[in-house]
């Protein structure tokens, strides 16, 4: 006999998520200075200087990872029941030649409580 059931489903939820993350950047200045000193050989020099500019970007790697599970079982346990119930039974009376009733019950199959 059945006594109910269980069901168990599993679906996939999105969440959106927000997170704020400090970056750096790293660009050049140029100032110009009016000077008024005397030229050294330095000064007169050619060439050229180069200053690099960086800008760090932010990269979002995701990894499935499981944080719980779930652990579907049966435990069985047994009871004792008393069940009252009426047994039925024939009894019979047999007579003899002689005269004399038997009595006995009926045949040995006799109904058992269930």
């Amino acid at each position: 006999m059945s006594t109910g059931r269980v069901r168990v489903y599993s679906r996939v939820t999105e969440t959106p998520v927000s997170e704020n993350v400090n970056l750096r950047e790293e660009h050049a200045t140029i100032e110009r200075r009016a000077v008024d000193r005397p030229a050294t050989e330095a000064d007169l020099r050619e060439g050229s200087v180069e200053i690099g500019e960086t800008a760090e970007e932010a990269i979002v790697g995701k990894t499935a990872r499981v944080v719980e599970e779930v652990i579907v079982g049966k435990e069985s346990s047994q009871r004792t029941e008393t069940v009252n119930a009426t047994v039925r039974g024939t009894e019979v009376e047999v007579e003899r030649d002689t005269g004399t009733p038997e009595t006995g019950s009926s045949d040995p199959r006799r109904e058992k409580p269930v």
